[in-house]
């Protein structure tokens, strides 16, 4: 997503989402702002591939700027989850609109997707590491 520390995406209906390294556990957090629909869902996507791709499956997203998660973004969602288990790592869900958090719940995903209201909750999710994920 660049050669910076953070890194921007921006996409149609004003998708944006931000890339900032944690190295202290190694991971990612990536703030989300907008709706993830059947148009911006593939920019999220992008975002988690980036990362992904460059070894790092330790993932915290931020969403609470996100007022709406289609069924194609919660695929999304369900998909990284089980690719970064795969990998030893863990995905978390950060401060979640209360409307996402909803859909979450109907959905039967609340157990599944670990949520935390501020990032050392979050980072508390991730066994101890000594480990950075590499650089955007």
């Amino acid at each position: 997503m660049g050669s910076g520390n953070t890194g921007i995406l921006k996409g149609a209906r004003g998708l944006a989402v931000q890339q900032q390294p944690v190295p202290a556990k190694g991971a990612v957090l990536l703030s989300v702002e907008g709706e993830l629909d059947h148009h911006t869902f593939e920019i999220l996507n992008e975002a988690i591939r980036d990362v992904v791709d460059g070894g790092c499956f330790r993932l915290i997203l931020d969403l609470s700027q996100v007022r709406y998660v289609s069924s194609s973004a919660m695929g999304v969602l369900v998909g990284t989850l089980a690719e970064v288990r795969a990998g030893q790592g863990g995905l978390v869900l950060l401060r979640p609109h209360p409307a996402v958090q909803e859909m979450l719940d109907t959905l039967g995903l609340a157990g599944e997707i670990p949520v935390a209201g501020d990032l050392e909750a979050a980072l508390c999710v991730f066994p101890d590491s000594t480990e950075a994920c590499p650089s955007p």
